[in-house]
């Protein structure tokens, strides 16, 4: 059985592309759709800059985002395992990120871990994976799935239009819906 287990926040537990999208559809007056959305890296899809995007995360848009659908169903049924969240925002989000966790998934989870970012090199979550001895990560960032992959850490990669591959290393198995990512993890 999968005993311990990671979850990224922004596109697996939470609906953070709607949330941006509302933010940056207010911004522009544009009526950009979650479909829109082929990269993981997609203010720069929609011609805004990091800094242009930064007000973004003290917005009504934020803070209200909610959780994706089947997830806080998906969470309550796995009380019994070691579960951790281990996402790539910044660190000086803790206080938002541990305030929404409390609201959506309350007392759900052991520890949320950032993921350090290293000067001069790329985020890398297999730092946290290896920390954690994590048996799964459920992801949906392709590059973060891999590199996890790549150092021994299964993953299953919560579909999404921005994370489309043909070739997935066999730990690697992609899932459409917290419906299947709860098959898998029992």
């Amino acid at each position: 059985m999968i005993e311990i287990i990671g979850f990224d926040l922004d596109g697996v537990l939470g609906d953070f592309t709607s949330s941006a999208l509302a933010y940056i559809n207010e911004k522009k007056g544009a009526s950009y759709k979650n479909h829109d959305v082929t990269d993981f890296h997609f203010i720069e899809l929609f011609g805004l800059t990091k800094e242009e995007f930064e007000p973004f995360y003290s917005s009504h848009h934020f803070k209200s985002m909610r959780p994706l659908a089947g997830a806080q169903e998906a969470l309550s049924r796995l009380y019994k395992r070691d579960l951790f969240v281990v996402t790539s925002r910044p660190s000086y989000l803790k206080i938002q990120t541990s305030e929404w966790l409390e609201r959506h998934f309350k007392n759900q989870f052991h520890a949320v871990y950032f993921t350090p970012k290293i000067p001069g090199q790329k985020l890398k979550k297999s730092v946290n994976c290896k920390e954690l001895g994590l048996d799964m990560l459920v992801e949906d960032n392709l590059e973060f799935s891999l590199e996890c992959a790549e150092t021994g850490t299964s993953v299953l990669l919560l579909d999404h239009p921005w994370n489309q591959s043909s070739l997935l290393p066999k730990n690697v198995k992609r899932v459409y819906s917290w419906q299947e990512i709860l098959r898998e993890l029992a």
